[in-house]
């Protein structure tokens, strides 16, 4: 037989339940390493690696790399279209349009390229660049709205699907 008293302690188990759960989600969400002196605010830089090895004439390097899952996804599209390079682990090789591969091109012409020297590496953080023979572009995470962002996003993602789902790169 229940009593009032078993109401209130299953009531009060509840909302410290509730109470607690945020709590223990904000811990989980903040996990990860940081390089951070004790005091320092913003994201900071972890141990520079070694330069990304050169981008060949005429080609277009798109990296994603970082976040929470550790990806390390990289496109190389060659002066033809042809797309070759690793997606989620899984190996890619299709061409995309030569219309399209004009506009990315044409958003890079109006973009500054940084020297490439180290790839940037933030703790737990996605970061996307394109890289050509003359610099490299960090576009953060890749999800800006510029066109450039908007073409890296789209080529990355559409490499992720098996080849028969894909729509730009075939």
């Amino acid at each position: 037989m229940s009593t009032t008293r078993d109401y209130r302690l299953r009531a009060a188990t509840l909302v410290l339940t509730g109470a607690l759960g945020p709590v223990a989600l904000a811990g989980l969400v903040g996990c990860g390493s940081s390089t951070a002196a004790p005091g320092a605010s913003g994201a900071t830089k972890t141990a520079a690696q070694p330069a990304p090895p050169q981008v060949p004439p005429g080609s277009v390097v798109i990296a994603r790399r970082g976040g929470i899952a550790g990806l390390a996804d990289a496109l190389t599209i060659d002066a033809t279209g042809v797309v070759r390079g690793k997606v989620l682990a899984a190996e890619v090789s299709c061409a995309v349009p030569g219309q399209w591969l004009a506009g990315l091109r044409a958003g890079l012409a109006t973009q500054v390229m940084a020297p490439v020297t180290t790839e940037p590496t933030v703790a737990d953080a996605l970061q996307v660049t394109i890289s050509t023979a003359s610099g490299r572009l960090d576009l953060g995470d890749g999800n800006g709205p510029s066109p450039v962002a908007t073409a890296a996003r789209a080529l990355l993602n559409d490499a992720a699907l098996a080849p028969g789902q894909r729509s730009l790169c075939r």
